[in-house]
């Protein structure tokens, strides 16, 4: 239970790190 719950919880913040942190310029770029 605490395993699968960590690993959901660092997989999240992976895929929420990635979207922020690389593609955070595109998409400024793209929104504006």
């Amino acid at each position: 239970m605490e395993t699968s719950s960590t690993i959901t919880n660092l997989h999240v913040a992976l895929v929420y790190n990635l979207k922020r942190n690389p593609h955070q310029e595109e998409e400024a770029e793209f929104d504006s």
